[in-house]
């Protein structure tokens, strides 16, 4: 079976484009070995790109974190997915709309020499967002998202110790991505990520939106573009005058190859 090695500023997927008879051989298991960066191919995740289910839709995406777990959505995964569809020939569209767990996603690609340069992606406004301390803001934007104020520089913060503890905090009972972040000005911040079910990753892209979400809800920045300066790379947020986001960065292609998938315990439930 085919497969497609690809990232966003860093951020790693493998995607698929299975028949459905193949999709059940996508066990936790297989993920996780799939997704090992020693024995597997290596990633943060593995992306299934399946038919839509409804009229008008183009594609559906299944994302699943590197421990095997199901995420609802991944800002960073939906650009790989963008671009592979486009430039694999598998569609001509310039706008596509994505299924995903969170809702349908609306997705442009930004075309220069017959490639995708860049891809944006508007996600809905956040379902909600609430302040647990002076630092600490929960954000649900499809994934869950806690956001942590620090003032120190992130490069140098504790994320792979603090991370883990916040993830599976009691005050989040489906676990938590997690984001520490320093406002450099009121355009512009530096963040770092520990995704659930996957670790510190070098960007993260609905936590990105996250975090400007929290920051303009603390009056911490007070623009509607916002520049995340990530390990990775940067990321571009804006609040759009509708309440929902739009979040542009690159895609790129690693390597592709061929796999033999051999069905491994329990199968994934389907969605």
């Amino acid at each position: 079976m085919k497969f497609f090695k690809m990232h966003g500023i860093g951020n790693d997927f493998i995607l698929f484009i299975p028949y459905s008879k193949e999709q059940s051989s996508f066990t936790r298991p297989l993920i996780r070995k799939l997704c090992h960066r020693h024995s597997g191919i290596g990633a943060d995740g593995v992306i299934l790109i399946l038919p839509t289910r409804h009229k008008g839709n183009d594609f559906r995406m299944r994302i699943f974190n590197a421990d095997g777990s199901e995420a609802e959505m991944c800002g960073n995964g939906i650009r790989c997915l963008g671009k592979l569809v486009y430039e694999h020939g598998l569609t001509s569209k310039k706008n596509l709309i994505i299924e995903t767990l969170s809702g349908n996603i609306s997705v442009k690609l930004i075309i220069k020499n017959n490639k995708v340069a860049k891809v944006s992606v508007t996600l809905p406004a956040p379902s909600s967002v609430r302040k647990i301390s002076a630092s600490k803001i929960k954000v649900t934007l499809g994934n869950p998202h806690c956001v942590v104020f620090i003032n120190e520089d992130v490069s140098k913060f504790p994320v792979a110790k603090y991370g883990p503890l916040l993830e599976r905090h009691r005050l989040f009972p489906q676990r938590t991505n997690v984001e520490f972040v320093r406002v450099k000005n009121k355009g512009a911040i530096d963040m770092r990520v520990w995704e659930r079910g996957v670790g510190e990753t070098l960007a993260c892209g609905t936590g990105a939106c996250a975090a400007v979400m929290a920051g303009i809800a603390t009056s911490k920045l007070r623009t509607a573009n916002v520049k995340v300066n990530l390990p990775g790379g940067i990321l571009e947020i804006s609040k759009l005058r509708n309440g929902k986001i739009c979040l542009t960065g690159p895609a790129e292609m690693v390597f592709e190859g061929d796999i033999t998938l051999a069905p491994l315990e329990r199968p994934l439930t389907k969605q």
